[in-house]
This record gives C-alpha cells, structure tokens and sequence, in this order.
C-alpha cells in the first residue's frame, strides 16, 4: 500500500470511471489487514473472489452510481465511490467498528 509519506506534492493525481481490468487490483487492496480495518464498508470475507465479483458486477450495472478509481502517477491507488440508498421503512443493522 502506498502511504501518504509516498505521495509527493507533485504527484499526477487523476479520478477516472472504474474499467473491468481495475477490479484485480481493487481485489487485492481488499485483502490488506489495515485497509480493512480502516475502511467504513468491508466484505464479509475479503478473500471471497465470487462474493467480490458479483458486488461489483452490480454496483457497475447501477447508472445511479458513481465509481472511480484513483490514479496516483500513472498507477491505481484505490477507488472512490458514492451512492444514492433509499431505505422504506426498514430497521437498517448496526454499524459496528
């Protein structure tokens, strides 16, 4: 993983729309111990290739979606996502730490 010590103050930093061959790298920063532990949303099992597979077949087929990936010079650091969740009158579950 790329720190924030690594990143230069004239780093090429670009957003761009998540293409198919992002979604290796994407799954390897998925299975990074501390990334998890950081990140608000995890998988179940970082390690489940096909759970990993579906949840972005979906969210890529979502036009209500917005998904990027972030290039830091020239090479994918990570990706940026947003949303739009409508929740009718369901209890949503706890979000634990």
């Amino acid at each position: 993983m790329t720190t924030e010590k690594e990143i230069s103050d004239e780093a090429d930093i670009e957003l761009r729309d998540v293409m198919e061959r992002d979604l290796p790298i994407f799954f390897q920063q998925q299975l990074d111990h501390a990334a998890n532990h950081m990140a608000a949303f995890t998988a179940v099992n970082p390690a489940d290739k096909s759970a990993f597979g579906a949840h972005w077949a979906a969210v890529l087929r979502d036009e209500e979606n917005t998904n990027k990936t972030i290039i830091v010079d020239s090479a994918v650091r990570g990706k940026a996502a947003s949303a739009i969740v409508f929740v009718c009158n369901k209890e949503l579950p706890a979000i634990v730490p």
